[in-house]
């Protein structure tokens, strides 16, 4: 029985096989065919070689190149007794040279085969827990990176045991754009999510941390679109330890380079005694209740880094920033009402 792996590798060397033929019939090069197509050398090369896997478009384009039908070289034989198996949107993506999904691309280095720890804030309203899970990258025989996140619920069912969420995707990192992306579905509750990180070349370690994006949908009764921090690390934090707890929550929080917080917070802060000789340079002469705060001000007080990024972190975990960014039940109702008031939109 042919498994699907098996299948794609045979049809794409047909095809390889024939197109190689037919540009030495032609006498015409790679660069050539490049030139004709609009598709890019590299990708050519790639393509030839078998490192890519040739999308629908590229196929009608080269068989118009080069005179020959390259769909007819697939034949009814070659799709007898394969495995069915559920589709993913990955499959749609083409491979290019900006965007990889095949797993040999250096780009894929320090990910592949991987478990992080994940850890996010909650999105029920009023309840500031943090959420945590681990997330794995995992490499297929069909090269493709496919990635499975496992989020702790905090609840156990009826024998004690853990009730867990699990979501299923592919991790496609973006060369262009230094971005990695994870589309995940948990077919469970019918939920699609996001991830997307900042991505880096890794020679010989594997990846470390990551401060993530993720878009998904709010929990409790009010499902609303959402858009959070998480953070992808190696390292497991101890969610019992306050100095920990506090650091996750201080960086989960939206905030930016500029730090919004209470004055009387601020000042709470600053009564400590590290940090009590700065309290001129950070609390506003004139009264305000709010304060703000630019991080590079802080980084540049005569202190230990250490200290320094303490500081950040206790005021951030007491800043105004949200813990994320919710639409809100009536943005669409305004929305609406705001258009329809508009004639040249009713008369559309």
């Amino acid at each position: 029985m042919n498994n699907l792996s098996t299948t794609i590798e045979t049809i794409q060397n047909k095809i390889i096989k024939n197109i190689n033929l037919r540009l030495i019939e032609l006498d015409m090069t790679q660069q050539a065919l490049s030139q004709r197509t609009h598709i890019a050398q590299p990708t050519i090369s790639k393509l030839l070689t078998g490192k890519s896997a040739f999308s629908l478009e590229q196929l009608i384009i080269i068989s118009s190149a080069i005179g020959i039908n390259l769909l007819s070289i697939i034949n009814d034989s070659d799709f007898i007794n394969i495995p069915l198996k559920p589709s993913s949107s990955i499959d749609l993506i083409p491979e290019s040279d900006n965007l990889a999904l095949d797993t040999t691309r250096p780009a894929f280095k320090g990910y592949l085969n991987n478990t992080f720890h994940i850890y996010f804030l909650s999105t029920v309203t009023g309840e500031n827990r943090i959420i945590n899970g681990n997330i794995e990258f995992i490499d297929t025989p069909n090269k493709r990176c496919n990635v499975k996140l496992t989020i702790s619920t905090g609840k156990t069912n009826l024998f004690g045991e853990e009730i867990t969420k699990e979501y299923t995707g592919n991790l496609i990192i973006s060369i262009q754009q230094s971005t990695c992306y994870c589309i995940l579905y948990n077919k469970d509750i019918a939920e699609l999510s996001c991830l997307s990180f900042s991505h880096m070349y890794l020679s010989n370690e594997d990846l470390k941390c990551r401060m993530c994006v993720a878009l998904t949908t709010s929990s409790g009764e009010n499902r609303r679109p959402t858009i959070q921090r998480l953070i992808m690390s190696k390292y497991s934090f101890d969610l019992n330890n306050n100095e920990d707890v506090q650091f996750l929550t201080s960086q989960l929080r939206l905030n930016t380079k500029t730090i919004s917080i209470d004055r009387t917070d601020l000042e709470e802060i600053l009564t400590l005694d590290e940090y009590q000789k700065y309290k001129a340079q950070l609390v506003p002469s004139s009264y305000a209740e709010s304060c703000i705060l630019d991080e590079n001000q802080l980084l540049a007080l005569n202190m230990k880094l250490a200290e320094k990024i303490n500081l950040i972190n206790m005021l951030r975990d007491k800043s105004s920033a949200p813990k994320n960014n919710k639409i809100g039940t009536n943005t669409d109702e305004f929305l609406f009402e705001y258009i329809s008031e508009r004639s040249d939109f009713n008369n559309q």
